[in-house]
């Protein structure tokens, strides 16, 4: 998801970079032939823009500005169509940054309790912390939902859970239980202990998949915590 928002992000930039040239050749008098090539590239660049957005009304006023610009511009009206260009660079692409920022920011991708907790520590840049106190809240959260005691921990955890003798996720068929057990294992011996155990500094790429394998084990056992039900204080 990361990956997917910074790449719509850097789209935006260019084609805003790309939109104020545009802009400084109608300030400079450039004709309206050579105009309305770049308003045509520019439509294309908007249009593509548009399929790549989550959400089709992110785009607002920014193809009817384009085309208002290739229609005044085939007539030869340059003047016509100067406030589009520039509600285009003032407007419209910036207003597609803040929809684009507001949405992501909305993404309950990150489990509500982990989002909360972990926040504070990504922002002192604390990624170490951030991964051994996402490990705690997988921890703390399999325990509770299936009545283990909370002191074990790591491979005594993942058995009581997803082990041959476990009661616990009877729907599964044996086969399905060793591959999620080998998973959730794999989490805590690699990522988890990784960091817990020795002096290993992680950088954003480690954090970011932490945090993914995290939110996949809560996803797994069903207990992925929204923002709404953090607020409803559940455990």
């Amino acid at each position: 998801m990361l990956i997917y928002v910074d790449e719509v992000q850097r789209e935006i930039d260019d084609i805003l970079v790309y939109a104020r040239l545009i802009s400084e050749k109608f300030d400079a008098g450039r004709e309206a032939k050579e105009l309305l090539l770049d308003a045509k590239a520019l439509d294309v660049r908007v249009e593509n823009l548009y399929a790549m957005l989550p959400e089709g009304g992110m785009i607002g006023s920014a193809l009817r500005h384009t085309r208002f610009m290739i229609y005044y511009l085939e007539r030869d009206d340059p003047k016509s169509c100067a406030g589009d260009i520039l509600a285009i660079c003032e407007y419209d692409l910036p207003g597609v940054r803040e929809a684009l920022r507001d949405w992501s920011s909305k993404l309950a991708w990150v489990d509500a309790d982990l989002r909360r907790d972990i926040l504070p520590l990504i922002r002192f840049c604390q990624f170490d912390s951030a991964i051994r106190k996402a490990f705690v809240i997988l921890k703390t959260r399999l325990c509770r939902k299936f009545g283990l005691d909370e002191t074990i921990d790591g491979d005594e955890l993942v058995n009581a859970i997803f082990g041959q003798n476990s009661p616990h996720l009877s729907d599964l068929s044996r086969g399905e239980k060793a591959a999620y057990r080998n998973i959730f294992a794999g989490m805590f011996g690699l990522l988890r202990n990784r960091f817990a155990h020795n002096d290993v500094q992680p950088d954003l790429s480690d954090l970011d998949t932490a945090l993914a394998n995290v939110n996949l084990c809560l996803r797994i056992v069903g207990d992925f915590r929204t923002t709404d039900s953090a607020r409803g204080g559940s455990n």
